[in-house]
């Protein structure tokens, strides 16, 4: 896994320092590989890849389609067939039987 940050986007939307400190923890986390580039040099690197993958992104989407095949990410919630008339009711309908919200993010 290699985590990415497109120095092309960056310029257009500045993180902060705190921003940056969380985020690269969290990417650390993750994996051990974190490139921070511009587009271009992102695009040279990965093109000799023998395949590449990753979760669409919508803010990188100018770039990522063409370096990766771009997966569309898992629904985080069940679909609901009923339309609900207020958020508590769909709450209650989505996170019926579940416990904690781990469930959510280890599915």
């Amino acid at each position: 896994m290699v985590g990415i940050a497109v120095t092309d986007f960056h310029q257009a939307w500045p993180w902060n320092a705190h921003r940056w400190h969380w985020v690269g923890q969290r990417m650390g986390e993750l994996g051990a590989l974190r490139w921070h580039a511009d587009a271009q040099h992102l695009g040279q690197a990965l093109r000799g890849a023998r395949r590449v993958r990753t979760v669409a992104e919508p803010h990188l989407a100018a770039w990522l389609s063409d370096w990766a095949e771009c997966l569309e990410p898992a629904d985080l919630f069940p679909e609901v067939a009923k339309r609900c008339d207020s958020f508590m009711q769909w709450w209650k309908v989505v996170s019926q039987g579940v416990a904690t919200a781990e469930h959510w993010l280890t599915r």
